[in-house]
């Protein structure tokens, strides 16, 4: 989960784009190369902007503190002012989380797919939050027939987030049939490790073979699973990596898209236990919370034997 830390990367012609990378490469380049503070280049920027510029910044940081809030409606209306001054062109995934937490998650998922887009064309790293988010979004909007998200094909290297996508496109995303275009079709071959060659139908072919050899080696969400258990139970004193946090978050996540909520609210809860370990005020910490009033779950109430099950992923 990107913390919402909003570090001034790049501009367009049209749109301010402001984004938090998942690693400080992105940041350590231009920063590294004058000998300037982080600080001083975002002040420099600053006094660099636009007025226009400067009400998009502006709105946007106050969307991020409503979120942070719980006040999604007035997060969204922050985030519709920055993107309308923007022209619709800003990388600004928070305004997905407050469609969704605000019931619309049609919306959601569209909006959050469209920034997966925009940041991984310009940062060339996979956006799997959105996606993951954008897969939940639109499994809450039609359960019976969820419309397809498909995963990035760019290589996730973030082991708890290894394990969440697995959660919702290895085990829970439907088969690649020909109605799949051929860049989806690469995509999901690139993403696991198979050659992209071929005509549309060698590719859902070797996309059926690969499913079919997942399920003789046992269940891809039970594997995915797994791998959380390990993580969390891994997870150094202190958790620095947050892995209890974001293992749990995403656990809860994929059940309540499940229509499982007794199982989601016990991960969540698991979450917000961790979350309220620290002392900082990002939205990742905050997220457990917001997700929890948004769906009316007191979780000081979920069942002790609930949160043991939870805890240790079944």
């Amino acid at each position: 989960m990107r913390l919402p830390s909003l570090l001034l990367v790049s501009t367009t012609a049209n749109a301010l784009f402001v984004a938090a990378p998942r690693r400080s490469t992105h940041l350590r380049s231009s920063a590294d190369d004058g000998g300037q503070s982080l600080e001083g280049l975002e002040s420099e920027y600053w006094n660099s902007l636009s007025s226009t510029e400067k009400t998009i910044l502006a709105k946007s940081r106050a969307g991020g503190e409503y979120l942070k809030l719980g006040q999604l409606e007035d997060a969204l209306a922050c985030y519709d002012v920055a993107q309308d001054l923007s022209g619709n062109d800003r990388y600004e995934w928070h305004r997905g989380l407050a469609l969704f937490y605000l019931g619309r998650e049609g919306d959601a998922a569209a909006d959050l797919l469209a920034n997966a887009a925009r940041f991984e064309a310009r940062f060339d790293e996979p956006a799997t939050e959105e996606r993951i988010f954008a897969a939940a979004a639109a499994m809450r909007s039609a359960p019976a027939a969820p419309p397809r998200v498909a995963e990035s094909p760019l290589r996730e290297s973030r082991p708890v987030l290894r394990a969440a996508r697995d959660l919702f496109f290895a085990g829970g995303g439907d088969a690649p049939t020909m109605a799949w275009k051929l860049d989806e079709l690469k995509a999901a071959c690139r993403s696991r490790g198979l050659k992209v060659s071929g005509r549309k139908a060698e590719l859902v072919a070797r996309l059926a073979d690969a499913a079919a050899a997942d399920a003789g080696g046992g269940d891809a969400v039970a594997r995915a699973f797994d791998s959380l258990r390990t993580l969390c139970a891994a997870a150094t004193a202190g958790d620095p990596l947050r892995r209890r946090l974001f293992g749990h978050f995403y656990a809860g996540l994929y059940h309540e898209a499940g229509g499982d909520e007794t199982r989601a609210a016990a991960h969540i809860a698991l979450a917000h236990r961790r979350a309220g370990e620290e002392a900082a005020d990002d939205l990742t910490v905050k997220l457990p919370q917001i997700h929890a009033d948004a769906r009316g779950w007191v979780l000081g109430d979920v069942p002790p034997a609930d949160l043991a099950r939870a805890e240790t992923f079944q």
